[in-house]
């Protein structure tokens, strides 16, 4: 029962303990996965980021266990947070990272996330080439397009003359 004694003892509790140590995500995403039924399930991870080094790869393998039509959004808090893994968790799940420091507009931050997060403009996005040899594409596998995000697609191509590119995916 929260009785006044209670509460008492878990402020004391509360205000002895000292940060240590890093976030552990991997056991808080396959926690979120059991959540998958048969409509899709975004999770939405709000760190920093900072992991203890050798969870990296099993968090990143494990990305691949996650249920089919599945996404997982980022969202790093703090002036200190590892950006490259957050955006890496977010990309390869077909979902979205946003970053909030000291400073920001946390309202209007939140707002045009959900506004992107409610609905992406496209997935299961692909190109295809044709009339000149296309190769060394990066991304190989497309993110979700998203209002107001761009899309970086990188490549090579050998040759010269018209390029003819068709993009499809799912609205």
């Amino acid at each position: 029962p929260a009785t006044s004694e209670a509460l008492a003892r878990a402020r004391t509790f509360l205000s002895a303990q000292q940060p240590q140590g890093g976030t552990s995500l991997l056991p808080a995403l396959t926690q979120a996965y059991a959540y998958a039924a048969e409509q899709p399930l975004n999770v939405l991870v709000l760190s920093d980021g900072l992991t203890e080094q050798r969870e990296r790869q099993p968090l990143l393998a494990g990305l691949a266990s996650r249920p089919e039509g599945s996404r997982v959004f980022c969202v790093g808090v703090g002036n200190a947070v590892n950006r490259p893994l957050l955006e890496q968790l977010a990309e390869e799940s077909g979902g979205l990272a946003a970053f909030l420091s000291r400073g920001d507009d946390f309202e209007r931050q939140a707002q045009l996330f959900r506004a992107k997060l409610a609905r992406p403009e496209a997935t299961d996005l692909a190109f295809r080439f044709s009339g000149v040899e296309v190769f060394d594409v990066e991304p190989q596998r497309l993110p979700s397009l998203y209002a107001g995000s761009p899309l970086r697609v990188y490549g090579r191509y050998r040759g010269g003359g018209a390029l003819r590119v068709q993009v499809t995916g799912r609205r």
